[in-house]
This record gives C-alpha cells, structure tokens and sequence, in this order.
C-alpha cells in the first residue's frame, strides 16, 4: 500500500526509531513501526483489516478519517488517498491502496 504523511515531519518522525522511541517510548514506537510496515506491506486495506491483531474503526466525529489501534488508547490517525467509496456509499475496503498518515491520538 503507498503511505503518504501529512506532513514533513511526520513523515521524518515515522521513519526514525530513534525520535519514534523518544517521543512516545520503546513499546508504542516498536508497535507504531510494526503496524506502518504491515500498512506498507499490505495490498488494500482490507487485508489489514482481516489480521486478528488489527482494529479499524471510523472517526468518531464522522469524519473520513480512520483510526488504527495501536495500543492503551494510542491510535494512528489516516483516511483512505484518495477516498474510495462503495456504490452503496460505505467505503470499499478493497479498493483502498493509498492512505494519508495524519498523526497519531491518545
């Protein structure tokens, strides 16, 4: 799947251990690590979403924007680039091969 990040530093932040561990500890970093590489790895979100260690669910807000569990209330914060809607309106997991990094929430 191809990952874009919102911003520069994000972006430089996500690819770092080093400032990952730093801002947010060795156990969340190494989780964070784990789950963009499986983001990167995977074809469409949909096989994310069928790994029995991955939890996605919507914005609360209701809003595009997705939320990827990570771990104690930590989630990686991304929508779908560009969005991909079902003809029934929902989103079409499936079709999801592009996702923007929008930050991380706790």
């Amino acid at each position: 799947m191809k990952i874009v990040f919102a911003n520069e530093a994000l972006r430089i932040e996500c690819n770092n251990q080093e400032l990952l561990v730093k801002r947010y500890g060795t156990a969340l970093a190494r989780i964070l690590r784990q789950r963009l590489d499986e983001l990167f790895n995977a074809q469409s979100l949909d096989e994310m979403r069928s790994m029995p260690h991955v939890a996605i669910a919507g914005s609360l807000s209701g809003s595009a924007d997705l939320r990827l569990e990570l771990e104690a209330g930590n989630r990686l914060v991304f929508r779908p680039h560009p969005p991909s809607k079902h003809s029934q309106g929902g989103m079409d997991w499936g079709k999801i091969d592009s996702i923007i990094i929008l930050g991380l929430s706790g």
